[in-house]
């Protein structure tokens, strides 16, 4: 469903403006208001259900947890981003604050101050659900997606091959797997490549322990 969400199409005159970048989060916020339209009353009063153990229980949907990649943390978040003065998305909520004050230049100054933008949160109009609270760190796009897309691999194909680009960060993690095997033997060990393949080796051994489910106290010392 959140492929179908609407995305407002780049202006080259608009882009980087603020009235534009705005206008880019209210309407994914609003899209995905229309999400929510039949949960928003239960998420306040509770419902009613039928539970699989036969029981009757007062049921409240809330949003636990939302993984994403960085960028998209910043829409839910509506935080400016990594060049504003708080990017982290885990922010304090003073937009009830800004809006009691009087003067639009007051209200910006004081939502600038803490990275927030101007517009309405739609996982506001959730009980009991705080987005600061439900953003979390995902593998997939901080990892996969993230530090070996985004940095390792850029870095690996100017050391020994030029490759196509992808989109898909499960194709990332299993190349990822292989490239140590696969080139170790091409790379000597003067080759700045050969560095770079030791570090690939670490990410490789803490994206293991990352994907674990369950801990021992052998693997946190490891």
């Amino acid at each position: 469903l959140v492929g179908w969400l609407p995305i407002v199409k780049e202006d080259s005159n608009e882009t980087g403006k603020k009235d534009f970048v705005n206008l880019k989060r209210v309407v994914w916020h609003e899209g995905f208001k229309e999400l929510f339209e039949s949960i928003i009353q239960y998420a306040k009063t509770g419902i009613m259900k039928l539970c699989g153990d036969g029981i009757r229980r007062w049921l409240f949907p809330i949003i636990l947890m939302l993984s994403a990649d960085y960028e998209e943390q910043c829409v839910m978040a509506l935080i400016r981003g990594i060049g504003s003065a708080c990017p982290c998305p885990k922010c304090l909520d003073i937009y009830k604050k800004a809006q009691q004050l009087e003067s639009e230049e007051e209200k910006e100054a004081l939502l600038k101050s803490v990275g927030l933008r101007d517009i309405e949160n739609v996982f506001w109009s959730l009980e009991r659900t705080d987005v600061y609270a439900a953003l979390s760190w995902d593998r997939l796009h901080s990892y996969h997606g993230g530090m070996f897309s985004d940095h390792l691999w850029v870095q690996f194909k100017k050391a020994i091959m030029k490759a196509g680009e992808y989109t898909d960060g499960r194709k990332y993690e299993d190349m990822s797997k292989i490239i140590v095997f696969a080139s170790h033997n091409i790379l000597s060990e003067t080759d700045r490549g050969y560095l770079l393949l030791q570090l690939i080796r670490s990410y490789l051994e803490l994206d293991m322990y990352a994907s674990l489910t369950m801990h021992t106290d052998r693997t946190l010392e490891a």
